[in-house]
């Protein structure tokens, strides 16, 4: 089956063979449940990349709208959020890119797919992570949410922006400061001045 040699590409150490196996997922997705696909299979693709692994990463990005095309996975694309965090929290900018891009089409997706779907909780995720990667990410897709968040949760959005610029260290406050013209497109002013 494909998911067999799926589990025997990518245990190899060419990278080549890696790439191989990634280019499986779409068909490895027709091929079982959609439980067991973001249940079982999901983390375990994960797990095998590694998040200094450039083009494997980018290979895993460029597969992600042959997953969500499949009719069974539209009412669970908010699943896909978990297989885009790899990229989002890369240092390397082009993949951010590839995978701010897939955000929104998954998050496009999920919010037409599920009304009840909470868009905070993976933002929320990478915000309370002590790990700056993580927050950077977080800068990143504060303006593609923020319209779909409630007052309360854009209040805690403040919160966070405040600590970032009083206690983060040299290198995210100024991604923030590069940030934070496109925020204040999306955020009133007085979330940056007071």
């Amino acid at each position: 089956s494909y998911l067999n040699k799926f589990v025997e590409f990518i245990s190899k150490e060419e990278i080549e063979i890696k790439q191989d196996a990634i280019k499986l997922i779409p068909k490895i997705a027709c091929e079982i449940s959609t439980d067991k696909l973001f249940n079982e299979f999901s983390p375990f693709v994960q797990n095998s990349i590694d998040d200094e692994d450039e083009n494997l990463i980018s290979e895993f990005l460029s597969i992600i709208p042959s997953i969500l095309s499949i009719e069974n996975n539209k009412s669970n694309s908010h699943k896909l959020l978990s297989f885009i965090e790899i990229g989002l929290i890369s240092y390397n900018s082009k993949i951010r890119e590839e995978a701010l891009a897939m955000y929104k089409i998954i998050l496009k997706e999920a919010i037409n797919a599920n009304k009840d779907f909470d868009v905070y909780e993976f933002v929320q995720k990478l915000s309370s992570s002590i790990h700056q990667k993580y927050r950077i990410a977080f800068l990143l897709v504060i303006p593609i949410v923020y319209k779909h968040l409630n007052s309360s949760q854009k209040g805690r959005i403040a919160s966070f922006l405040k600590q970032f610029s009083n206690e983060g260290t040299e290198y995210l406050k100024k991604m923030l400061a590069i940030n934070l013209k496109e925020l204040s497109f999306f955020i009133p002013e007085e979330v940056f001045s007071t």
